[in-house]
């Protein structure tokens, strides 16, 4: 289990790397919306997996596997581009990639018979 989360840290900060080595000569980037939207959902999605009761784990089934894929899509587009500045955007890639991890880890336990 813990070699999950260490295998999607490395590739996460492999993917940061590539995003930053790519806009190295850009003189002019700024904060867009991008960053704060790639930010904002796994902040949001976080709460949302700490703050809903278990009754309501419904929402969670389907919001957060759907919430994660969208930031996984904002956040690699936010760092790709060439004028974007990519600290809010690496911040929400960590955090969407620990909410993947949670996922992969929940996932596996809830359709395997073997308990956590």
């Amino acid at each position: 289990m813990t070699a999950i989360f260490i295998i999607i840290f490395i590739i996460g900060i492999l993917i940061v790397g590539l995003a930053v080595y790519m806009g190295r000569n850009i003189e002019y980037k700024q904060f867009t919306w991008l960053s704060y939207l790639s930010l904002c959902i796994p902040i949001f999605l976080l709460m949302l997996m700490y703050l809903i009761p278990s009754s309501a784990s419904g929402i969670l089934l389907i919001g957060l596997p759907v919430g994660t894929f969208i930031s996984l899509i904002c956040c690699t587009v936010g760092l790709f581009k060439k004028d974007e500045k990519n600290i809010l955007v690496a911040i929400g890639l960590f955090l969407t990639l620990i909410l993947t991890s949670v996922i992969v880890i929940f996932g596996i336990f809830l359709f395997t018979p073997y308990a956590p």
